[in-house]
Order: structure tokens, then C-alpha cells, then sequence
């Protein structure tokens, strides 16, 4: 039996990344797709040409800017996650035990660099509004990192793909996931 509670690991939709992404792409291609649906259907009906054309090209040009602007959150939750996935179920990620010292606090409405954390000698940020498909809850939004618990980590390249606390300590009863 484990004395250590996991609050955070890592999943295919971690913290929400690919199901917000998919959604956004949706709306991305619903509206360049009506878009071209209009132009199509004004051109066969062969009405007001000129006057109704305006709309369609809008929601076009709209729905291109849209996708253009979402294409790295698209990177993220596919190209990303995947990668930590391989890395985590595969082991190779690496893991350090210890106890958390906290030397910055992000207050609950960000505007500055998230919780600075260090566990044997190893310093991790931890922000709240990053997207990122590691953890990312910070004290002042219950994380569970918080001064003085014992913790097991699992991380790669600065992300943490996995948050163990010892059992029994305050932070354990805490939910990682946001």
C-alpha cells in the first residue's frame, strides 16, 4: 500500500486543453463553412449579388482569422500532450521527493508569475493561467503544493505530468485538478 495520495496526472484532456481546442475549432470551421455555404447559395439563386455578398466573405475571412489564431492551442493538445503521454506512461519522466517550499504566491487574479515551488533543490512555477497540460492549481485556487507537504513529483522539461502527496498531511485531501 502507497502512502501517497495522487491529486494530479496527467490525462488525454488534461485540465480541459483538447476539448476546449476542438470546440474552438468547431466554431472556427461552422462559420467559414456557412460562410461558403452563402456564397454558394447566392450564386445559384442568382439573387442581389453585390448587396448580400458582404456577409458571407465577413464570416470567411472571420472564421479563417479565428482558426489561424487557434492553430497553437490545436499544437498543444495534440502534438504536446501526446508527447508527455509517451514520456509519462513510458517512465521516462523523471521524479523528485521532498518536502514543498513555496517562494512566490500568485494571488487569485494572476497579473504576476505563478506559485515558485522548490522539492529537493529543484525549482517548478506553477500558473494558474497558462495553458498547459500539466499541473497548474495554484494555492490560492486549492493546489495542493503548498509549504511544509511532503510530495512526489513526476515531471519533464519543467511541466509536472504527476502530483503525489503523503498521506495524512493537509495538502492530500486537497483536489489538484482544476
Amino acid at each position: 500500500m502507497s502512502d501517497f495520495t495522487t491529486v494530479f496526472e496527467i490525462t488525454g484532456n488534461a485540465n480541459g486543453i483538447r476539448t476546449d481546442t476542438l470546440f474552438r475549432l468547431a466554431v472556427g470551421l461552422l462559420i467559414t463553412s456557412a460562410g461558403i455555404v452563402g456564397i454558394i447559395m447566392r450564386y445559384r439563386n442568382r439573387s442581389r449579388w453585390p448587396k448580400k455578398l458582404f456577409s458571407s466573405l465577413f464570416m470567411i475571412g472571420w472564421g479563417i482569422f479565428w482558426l489561424a489564431l487557434h492553430l497553437p492551442l490545436f499544437q498543444i493538445s495534440i502534438t504536446k500532450i501526446n508527447s508527455l503521454l509517451d514520456i509519462y506512461r513510458n517512465g521516462r519522466s523523471h521524479v523528485i521527493e521532498g518536502v514543498i517550499s513555496v517562494k512566490h504566491e500568485q494571488p487569485a487574479s494572476g497579473h504576476t508569475k505563478g506559485d515558485v515551488i522548490t522539492i529537493g533543490g529543484k525549482e517548478f512555477e506553477v500558473n494558474q493561467f497558462l495553458v498547459t497540460p500539466g499541473y497548474k492549481t495554484t494555492i490560492c485556487h486549492g493546489g495542493a503544493l503548498r509549504q511544509g507537504v511532503h510530495a512526489r513529483l513526476h515531471y519533464h522539461d519543467g511541466i509536472i505530468l504527476k502530483v503525489e502527496i503523503k498521506t495524512g498531511q493537509p495538502g492530500a485531501a486537497a483536489n489538484g485538478h482544476p
